[in-house]
C-alpha cells in the first residue's frame, strides 16, 4: 500500500459493533488521520432513522440470540463519526439515496473526503 498516494477507508458493518459512540469515533479520527489528503471515508452503519422501530426489534433480537453485541446510531451519532472531513454529495443519507439508478443500491452516499 502506498500511502503517499489516496486510500479509500471502508467501514462496511464495522462501527455497528462498537458500542459506544465515543470510542467508534476515536477509531475513525484515528484511521483518518493515518491517511493521506483526497482519500476516502466509507460507513455503512445501521440506523434509527430508516424504519425505527423495526431495527430495533430486529437488533434487539439480535443482542439477545447471544451474537457480538450490535447497536443502532441515529442521523446525528453518524455525523459525529465523520467528524471534520467533508462529506460529499449527497451526504450523510440512507444508501438508496445516493443510487445512480433506482434499481442500484451504492454507499456513495456515505463517502467522504479526507482533507488535509
Amino acid at each position: 500500500m502506498d500511502f503517499d498516494q489516496p486510500i479509500a477507508i471502508t467501514m462496511l458493518g464495522v462501527l455497528n459493533f462498537v458500542m459506544d459512540t465515543d470510542e467508534a469515533e476515536a477509531i475513525v479520527r484515528q484511521l483518518v488521520n493515518a491517511v493521506p489528503p483526497g482519500s476516502h471515508l466509507v460507513i455503512s452503519h445501521p440506523t434509527t432513522e430508516v424504519d425505527g422501530e423495526a431495527m430495533t426489534q430486529a437488533v434487539n433480537y439480535w443482542n439477545e440470540q447471544g451474537s457480538a453485541p450490535m447497536t443502532l446510531r441515529s442521523h446525528a451519532d453518524l455525523v459525529r463519526l465523520f467528524g471534520d472531513v467533508e462529506v460529499l454529495s449527497p451526504g450523510i443519507a440512507p444508501a438508496p439515496a445516493g443510487a445512480r439508478e433506482p434499481t442500484t443500491r451504492t454507499l456513495t452516499s456515505l463517502t467522504s473526503a479526507v482533507s488535509g
